[in-house]
């Protein structure tokens, strides 16, 4: 949990980064990879967040159809509850059955069994790391047809959780118990507690800034 790095990030250079790494894979089986609307920034984890997409798309890759055309298209939209992230493709999609097991731990279902070799841990190891950083993960699939996995950037609940904690310290030190309501949200922002504690006595007062 300590290895998670929560900044503002660009969806088109998560997306960049995790195509380039499976550009091969793109092109020597023929896929028409598309990218849409990525423009949005989310708050989340840069290298955790690639490897969640990179497990989605290669399980794009693993289940696509043998023959037709192959598609994985990428977008994303504001919604009510955040920035979605959707990532779509034609391929082979899920058995009704198996829909609402794919997040349990080692389940492959029918689709793992008979096309290609699966442990059942990738979108388990993906949906528990979501979690984690506060997102939303869902899935949605017609056999046959298509399978698309959405991943929704909404109030990081993580990040939420680490406010109060920090507003509960901040009441601590000596000198924040004087502050105002508007005071303590502005340093909540701006500052850790550890710079906090170690301020001189005259720069302890947002008026001296």
């Amino acid at each position: 949990k300590e290895d998670y790095k929560f900044t503002k990030v660009s969806l088109q250079s998560l997306i960049k980064n995790v195509a380039m790494k499976n550009k091969d894979m793109i092109l020597e089986n023929g896929i028409n990879f598309s990218v849409n609307d990525v423009e949005n920034e989310v708050v989340t984890d840069n290298k955790w967040m690639e490897f969640i997409i990179n497990q989605i798309m290669s399980n794009s890759f693993k289940y696509m159809k043998d023959h037709g055309e192959k598609e994985l298209k990428i977008y994303s939209e504001k919604s009510e509850e955040g920035v979605v992230l959707h990532i779509l493709d034609n391929g082979i999609g899920i058995p009704k059955r198996d829909l609402s097991r794919v997040f349990n731990k080692s389940f492959t279902g029918e689709n793992g069994r008979k096309y290609a070799k699966s442990t059942g841990m990738g979108l388990y190891i993906a949906k528990g790391l979501c979690e984690q950083l506060g997102h939303k993960i869902d899935i949605e699939s017609e056999e046959g047809k298509y399978t698309e996995v959405r991943i929704t950037f909404g109030k990081n609940e993580r990040l939420a959780s680490i406010i109060p904690h920090r507003r509960s310290t901040l009441r601590k030190i000596p000198f924040c118990q004087q502050w105002s309501e508007p005071e303590v949200r502005i340093w909540e922002m701006m500052w850790s507690v550890k710079d906090l504690a170690h301020l001189p006595p005259e720069r302890t007062s947002l008026k001296s800034w």
